[in-house]
């Protein structure tokens, strides 16, 4: 069933499977979760999995990292995943680093408005200013990475919130997304 609110679902494809967080409003989101995804149709299965998220709730808007700097393999599959929104009749928005470093420049120290145009916060300082603005995402914050581990896939889920709140930070700037 189709809600009266306005459903933005973000979406973070990853190189083990991809994250997604559903907002209703800015300081309401109603899900979230990051799906492990493993075989030799990886594409196929996430965008199986993630047709599975847009039926369930039918979003109003789809939000996706930009293609620049992903794999071959991401960039396809954020094209394919773009293809399938528009075919449910939903719009794909994409947003940069850019945008989130511009949503969070005034949560972070050093990153007001008079550094902003210097301010580069870490995802994992991005990812702590959610924990910090989102208690119920606090326990999902891993551990900072060190050189020699590989990324925790939870940094995934931290991106897709970080989109989301990039585009509520832009339509309240008047940007429009």
């Amino acid at each position: 069933m189709k809600s009266k609110t306005n459903l933005v679902l973000s979406v973070k494809p990853f190189c083990r499977g991809f994250a997604f967080a559903l907002f209703e409003a800015p300081q309401s989101p109603t899900d979230w979760g990051v799906r492990d995804i493993r075989g030799k149709a990886k594409n196929a299965l996430t965008l199986l999995g993630i047709k599975q998220i847009i039926t369930q709730y039918q979003p109003d808007v789809l939000l996706l990292p930009a293609p620049e700097g992903r794999s071959e393999r991401i960039r396809k599959l954020v094209r394919d995943i773009a293809a399938l929104a528009i075919k449910q009749g939903i719009p794909a928005h994409t947003v940069t680093r850019a945008d989130i470093r511009a949503a969070f420049a005034t949560d972070l120290p050093g990153g007001g408005t008079a550094g902003r145009a210097f301010f580069k916060p870490t995802r994992y300082q991005i990812a702590q200013a959610i924990a910090n603005r989102f208690a119920f995402f606090a326990a999902q914050l891993p551990p900072p990475r060190r050189f020699y581990d590989s990324e925790d896939a939870r940094m995934s889920l931290f991106d897709a919130v970080s989109a989301a709140v990039s585009h509520y930070a832009g339509q309240k700037a008047g940007g429009g997304k």
